[in-house]
């Protein structure tokens, strides 16, 4: 198998967003610029940074704009101050 690999990203915890299914999952991490489809992949989340206390939100497309907006931006800010590379 490929060597692991380490990539920088937030993960939202608590309560999934409303999803079809029992099996939703209870976080999600996104992954700065990853284009591989890692569905199915075992993985290991290190947390480093608290952003944000959860939240509800009126709609998924409002929670969308809050991880791929606000969210993301702070992620990276917090990982660009401290210089972390991954690679």
């Amino acid at each position: 198998p490929p060597p692991p690999r380490a990539h920088l990203a937030p993960t939202p915890r608590g309560p999934p967003p409303p999803a079809p299914g029992p099996d939703s999952p209870g976080a999600e991490t996104y992954l700065f610029d990853c284009q591989e489809n890692l569905y199915g992949v075992q993985s290991t989340v290190t947390f480093h940074h608290f952003l944000r206390y959860e939240r509800k939100f009126a709609s998924l497309e409002q929670l969308k704009g809050q991880l791929l907006g606000t969210d993301v931006a702070q992620a990276k800010d917090f990982f660009a101050v401290r210089q972390y590379t991954m690679g």
